[in-house]
């Protein structure tokens, strides 16, 4: 995993996806995604309930969405080349 540094250009080791649970729900980051109109445009429609922004995917509870959009959405947060 490769993250990109403050303004220096330089870079740093940090995660791609991220997994949060709080007291709304559930939140997945997708990080280093260079447009960050892809996953709405992409996911949005499909996922179920849930809010998705360019970065994150948040839902109540699995059974409000559709897991293998879910993971669709993973594996391309994971396959994305990022710079560094």
């Amino acid at each position: 995993m490769l993250g990109r540094g403050p303004s220096d250009g330089s870079s740093r080791e940090f995660y791609r996806i991220g997994l949060s649970a709080n007291t709304t729900g559930i939140s997945v980051y997708v990080l280093g995604l260079d447009d960050k109109t892809y996953l709405a445009r992409t996911y949005g429609g499909s996922i179920g309930t849930a809010s998705v922004t360019g970065y994150c995917i948040k839902f109540r509870h699995l059974a409000v969405i559709n897991v293998d959009v879910l993971q669709a959405a993973i594996q391309y947060g994971m396959s994305v080349h990022q710079a560094g």
